[in-house]
């Protein structure tokens, strides 16, 4: 597989895992949408390692994945409780 295919297989698959992600939790992250897809197709990312969160993050970027970090219900964020 030429890298171009994975990079692009690669976004395909993180924006689609978390958009599945979010449907069933708010909270849901980018990160674990990639950890879960780099666990099921390792031979996308052979050229993203070993700095797999460092390497594809501006990929994701430049591709307009939603990266935003939703606080996670019940935490603090700053000095202020999030409730549900």
């Amino acid at each position: 597989m030429y890298r171009k295919d994975a990079d692009r297989l690669i976004i395909r698959d993180i924006q689609a895992r978390l958009l599945a992600m979010r449907k069933q939790h708010a909270w849901a992250s980018w990160r674990v949408a990639l950890s879960a897809s780099a666990s099921e197709h390792p031979d996308w990312y052979k050229h993203h390692q070993p700095l797999l969160f460092d390497t594809v993050e501006p990929l994701l970027r430049a591709a307009s994945v939603d990266m935003s970090e939703p606080a996670l219900p019940g935490t603090f964020v700053g000095n202020v409780l999030v409730e549900d």
